[in-house]
């Protein structure tokens, strides 16, 4: 389940199954409390994930450079499960963030613009 105080506006999560991008009204539902919240679901960082938010492929997983020496990369942990690592300046932090808006949130935080996203379709019902 997702708690509200981790959503922002436009992220991309599940509502009952179906993939959405958030928009205001959704969003302010979910805010004031709105039974809608037992219906989101994350999703988890896939590759085709990481390609669409122009993460490119390195030797030991997927890297978007986000300034001149600041670069997340993205490294498998599991079948199909990846986690998110920082480095500014060559020191590396690993981050807990496995899921879509997790990953859009931290890039917003860090450089104060949304992360480029190309989905075949977009939802925003």
């Amino acid at each position: 389940m997702i708690s509200s105080r981790e959503l922002s506006l436009n992220n991309v999560i599940l509502f009952k199954g179906q993939q959405i991008i958030l928009n205001k009204p959704k969003l302010r539902h979910i805010i004031d409390g709105d039974r809608m919240l037992a219906d989101l679901q994350p999703i988890h960082l896939t590759e085709d994930w990481l390609k669409q938010f122009g993460f490119t492929c390195i030797e030991n997983g997927y890297s978007l450079t986000l300034f001149e020496h600041t670069v997340l990369c993205a490294r498998q942990v599991s079948e199909g499960s990846f986690t998110i690592g920082l480095s500014v300046n060559g020191t590396w932090s690993s981050l807990p963030y496995m899921c879509v808006h997790q990953l859009q949130n931290l890039h917003f935080a860090l450089t104060g613009r949304e992360i480029t996203l190309a989905l075949s379709t977009q939802n925003q019902n």
